[in-house]
C-alpha cells in the first residue's frame, strides 16, 4: 500500500497484485501543481495490506515501524497545456486526456449511484476508488471524458417530499403569524 502525504494532499492507494507474478505491481499517479511554488510529497510504503493506515504519520514518515519512507518528491509547477488531463468544464465534468497507455481517471467527485460517464461519446462503466471517488477507465490516445450525475427515482421522490415538507412548515409559520394574539378578559 502507498501513502502520499504533503501540505495539500493526503492520499492512500492499495496496490493490487497483477496476474503476472514476474511483473511488479505498478501505480502511476499524475499530480498537477498549479501553485507558483513547488510542493513536496513524502511517499510511505506499508508492506502489510491488511493493516489500517494510521490517521496521522509522524513528520519523519515512519509510524511505529509500520511504514518505510522510500521517496521524497518535489513537484514543480508546469504549464496547464502540458498536463495529460485538462478540465474543460465542471458541470458537466468534461476532461480532455492524452495518454500513451490505458489508465483509470480518478475524478474529484464523490461516488454516488447515478453517475454516468462517456469517453469519446461512448458510454463507459464508472467505478469507485478506495477514497470513494468516481473512476473512469480510459483507452490510450486522445479522449474526451464526460461525467454527469442523474438522480434515480428514489432521490427525485426524496426531493419532492423535502419540498412539500418545507412548504408545509412555511404555511404553518404564515398561519401562526396571522392568528390574533389572545386577549385577557
Amino acid at each position: 500500500r502507498l501513502h502520499l502525504r504533503g501540505r495539500w494532499i493526503d492520499r492512500q492507494y492499495t496496490l493490487t497484485p497483477v496476474a503476472d507474478a514476474t511483473r511488479p505491481t505498478e501505480l502511476t499517479v499524475v499530480l498537477a501543481n498549479a501553485r507558483s511554488e513547488p510542493e513536496s510529497l513524502t511517499l510511505l510504503y506499508y508492506p502489510d495490506p491488511g493493516a489500517p493506515f494510521p490517521e496521522k504519520s509522524p513528520e519523519d514518515g515512519t509510524p511505529a515501524g509500520l511504514a518505510s519512507r522510500f521517496a521524497q518528491l518535489d513537484i514543480w509547477p508546469r504549464a496547464a497545456a502540458r498536463f495529460a488531463a485538462k478540465v474543460i468544464s465542471y458541470l458537466p465534468l468534461r476532461i480532455e486526456t492524452d495518454l500513451a497507455t490505458p489508465a483509470v481517471l480518478e475524478t474529484f467527485r464523490m461516488f454516488l449511484p447515478g453517475y454516468r460517464a462517456s469517453v469519446n461519446g461512448t458510454a463507459v462503466r464508472t467505478g469507485v476508488s478506495a477514497d470513494h471517488l468516481v473512476t473512469i477507465p480510459l483507452p490510450p490516445g486522445r479522449n474526451l471524458v464526460e461525467l454527469q450525475y442523474r438522480k434515480g427515482p428514489l432521490a427525485v421522490a426524496a426531493d419532492w417530499v423535502s419540498l412539500a415538507a418545507g412548504l408545509g412548515v412555511l404555511a404553518w409559520l404564515f398561519r401562526r403569524t396571522l392568528r390574533p394574539a389572545p386577549t385577557e378578559s
